[in-house]
This record gives C-alpha cells, structure tokens and sequence, in this order.
C-alpha cells in the first residue's frame, strides 16, 4: 500500500493556505509520502507552478495533479505533464474518447492517468433530478451500480489509478463497492474521504486493502504533520504484503 498525502484545503473552514504552507507541509512529511496530491484548490490558485513547486521539492516522489479534467484533455494532460506531475486526474464522467485519449497521451510521456469519482452520481441524474442508479451497488438484488459499471469501463480504456471517495466512510454500501470494484479491475484502486487513523485502521483490519490510501486534513491539521504522516504510514505498512 501506498500512503497519499491531499494538499488542497488546509484548515476546517475550507480556505487554502497560502502555498509556502502547502509545501512546507509537503517537506516536512516526505519521508513518509508516496505520492504527493497537487490538490484542484491549490493549482487554482497558483496554477502549474504549484506542481513545478512541488516537484522541485520532491523530485523522487510520485506527484498527481488534481485538475477535474473532463475535457480539452489534449491540451490540459500535456500541460501537467510538461509542470512535472506523474499522474493527471481525469473525471470519471469524462466521455469516452476524453479518457481514452488522455490514456494515449500518458503514455507519450512515459506517465498516468487517474480516474476519480468525485460527482459522479450527480453527472448520473435525469432531468426531472432523480438518480438513474440510486446505490453504487444493490446489495439486495445483486445488481452493478453506476460506480462499478463505469469503474470496469474505464478500467478497459487502459486507466492506472481508480480514486473513490466516500466521506461517510463506515456506510457498508462503500465497504461494498470498493469490494467488487477489487474483483473486477486491473487498476489501483484509492481510497479516502475524512480518513483517520481510526477509520484506516478499522478498514484495514475488517473489510479491505486497497492499493492507495489518501489523507488529508488528518495529517495537514494535526500538532505535528510529521508525525502523523508516520503514524499512518507505520500502520499501512503493518497490513502490507
């Protein structure tokens, strides 16, 4: 398992700090980061220079670029590669021929490509405003929900990384998902939301072992980010093969 470190919002009211904090976070955990999440709300602010920023910072550790790309991918994909991240995240309602292509382009450039699904049900609704799917999955009938189908499709159009974040994080409808999402994809599978030491460690000794585990604001908020970034890590790494 890999340890993820989400730099986006940096405080419980949901404003970014200024980018020296970020990265001065970034330092002084990164001896116990795996991949350093160049988060939506600090690249809005600075731009790719934040991914330039942290690069230089970090030169060895793996750097993904939350962007929320959905489209213009030819463009946008290449860009982020050129500032330095190693991974891009495309949304996971982009058409078809958008991840497909952004696939293609990470692989000119030796990169990947990350599939998140923040939103998704939402893309899923009709007019009238009711979900096509109600539940990612339908334990009761046995049948694959929106999530999962979508998750399987990408996974064929050649994806490295499938994010799913689920922010009540015990809801056994997520404990499900993320289940036969592992059974039938090739790709890593994420997983975060509100994650703490207690909800990892509950999901790590109960129900599931995914290839990713994202924090954030459990290692950015805390007295010591240092220490809380070993804290996890020590504990991803117990349940490691």
């Amino acid at each position: 398992m890999k340890l993820q470190i989400a730099l986006d919002f940096l405080r419980e009211d949901f404003k970014p700090e200024p980018k020296e904090l970020a990265l001065k976070v970034a330092k002084d955990t990164a001896e116990y980061i795996d991949i350093i999440e160049a988060g939506c709300p600090m690249n809005f602010l600075y731009g790719l220079q934040f991914v330039r920023d942290v690069r230089k910072l970090a030169p060895k550790t793996t750097i993904y670029a939350d962007l929320k790309i959905w489209t213009m991918e030819d463009w946008e994909v290449r860009q982020a590669f050129e500032a330095g991240a190693d991974m891009v995240q495309i949304q996971a309602f982009a058409s078809d021929e958008t991840i497909k292509n952004a696939v293609k382009i990470a692989k000119t450039y030796k990169k990947q490509i990350a599939i998140n699904f923040d939103g998704y049900l939402d893309a899923q609704r009709d007019l009238k405003g009711n979900y096509l799917e109600r539940l990612t999955f339908d334990v009761q009938q046995g049948e694959k929900g929106a999530i999962l189908k979508r998750a399987i499709e990408v996974d064929k159009m050649g994806v490295d990384y499938i994010g799913i974040l689920w922010y009540t994080f015990h809801d056994p409808n997520y404990w499900t998902l993320l289940k036969e999402v592992r059974k039938a994809v090739k790709a890593d599978i994420a997983v975060g939301g509100g994650m703490t030491l207690e909800s990892l460690d509950s999901m790590l000794k109960g129900w599931f072992t995914p290839d990713i585990v994202i924090v954030g604001r459990s290692i950015i908020n805390a007295p010591d980010p240092r220490q809380a970034a070993k804290a996890f890590k020590e504990k991803i790494m117990k349940f490691s093969p």
